[in-house]
């Protein structure tokens, strides 16, 4: 640190695009073969669950390896990542081994942990302490296991003696009744289509019962309704012809 209190500038070796898996152990590890003594590196992290997202800093104890170090590694694939590297000038200390540590082990601690939960008002009776979706959290899971066992794969080939299986061991430990297969899915549509076919069935027998009611009347029942249907036009004719004559009655009397 020079005498106004600000860190001189420093060149480093500044990596984009490397694999979140690919941390600072491994990255002092991997660039010691280069002839040159790492003094400090870091990996800058999300605020939110500590991983890294994938831009590191390498610092040597000898700047002039780093043209050889960024003509090795510039476009070297890692882990399935095209990496991309080149020299930067830091004005700031880099984090320190203890906090480097620390930041590393809660990223850790939220990859096991998996996908975080909702509290609930107990008191409202509702459940405490429960996924949002579990289906779905499963879901990802196995998702993020295939991905990290691909990567392992990649590492072997590249003959990078580095592998994680946190999603893994993570997704042994998941119950079975979380995961939705094939076949689950299979049954759910033949369940489905199933009962529609059923709804349909109930309403075309529904329809046949209701034209099957209207032929099963017999014809005597049919003359019997048109006799009531006559009857009652009778009595209306005869309700309007008595109107009249008490019509006729009242005109009598007014001309009297």
């Amino acid at each position: 640190m020079g005498s106004d209190g600000k860190v001189p500038r420093y060149p480093v070796l500044q990596l984009r695009h490397v694999h979140p898996q690919f941390e600072e152990p491994q990255l002092i590890k991997f660039f010691s073969q280069f002839g040159a003594t790492v003094v400090n590196t870091y990996c800058v992290r999300s605020k939110k669950n500590h991983q890294s997202k994938g831009i590191c800093y390498v610092q040597f104890d000898n700047n002039s390896v780093l043209p050889t170090v960024i003509d090795e590694v510039h476009g070297m694939l890692l882990g399935g990542f095209t990496v991309r590297a080149r020299r930067v000038y830091m004005t700031r200390s880099m984090p320190t081994k203890p906090s480097i540590i620390s930041r590393r082990r809660k990223a850790e601690i939220i990859a096991a942990q998996g996908v975080r939960l909702n509290r609930f008002d107990v008191a409202a009776k509702q459940k405490v302490a429960v996924a949002e979706d579990p289906k779905r959290a499963a879901g990802y899971l196995i998702k993020y296991a295939n991905a990290e066992k691909k990567s392992n794969e990649r590492n072997a080939f590249l003959g990078i003696d580095y592998s994680f299986t946190g999603y893994q061991n993570q997704l042994a430990s998941v119950k079975k009744d979380l995961f939705i297969t094939k076949k689950d899915k299979e049954e759910a549509k033949v369940a489905k289509a199933a009962l529609v076919a059923k709804k349909a069935a109930e309403a075309a027998e529904k329809k046949v019962s209701q034209k099957a009611n209207q032929a099963k009347k017999t014809p005597a029942a049919a003359v019997a309704e048109e006799e009531s249907d006559s009857s009652d036009d009778d009595l209306s004719v005869e309700e309007s012809s008595d109107e009249e004559g008490s019509d006729e009655e009242s005109d009598e009397e007014g001309s009297e």
